[in-house]
């Protein structure tokens, strides 16, 4: 196991991580796996990580993120929501 973590940095960084965790599993259960998958290639192809640690999300589930993927995670967003949405109305 890790240490947990001490600096106000590396527990905004394993917050982020765990929001991006929960936001990857929500796209696969809601079959929005192709834009989580064009968001991992991305990652990759821009950061060398599929798990990047700068990702910052705001109140309503969207995120700004300075790993230049943004119009990506949107699209995970986007494809969530409706899917969300559309199961809630069955």
């Amino acid at each position: 196991t890790s240490a947990p973590p001490t600096s106000s940095k590396e527990k905004n960084i394993g917050c982020a991580r765990e929001t991006h965790a929960l936001w990857a599993c929500r796209a696969l259960a809601l079959g929005c796996a192709a834009d989580l998958a064009s968001l991992k290639k991305c990652f990759v192809h821009k950061l060398g990580t599929t798990n990047p640690g700068e990702l910052h999300y705001d109140s309503g589930g969207g995120s700004v993120t300075t790993s230049g993927c943004g119009l990506e995670q949107k699209k995970i967003r986007d494809c969530v929501l409706k899917n969300w949405t559309e199961l809630k109305e069955r």
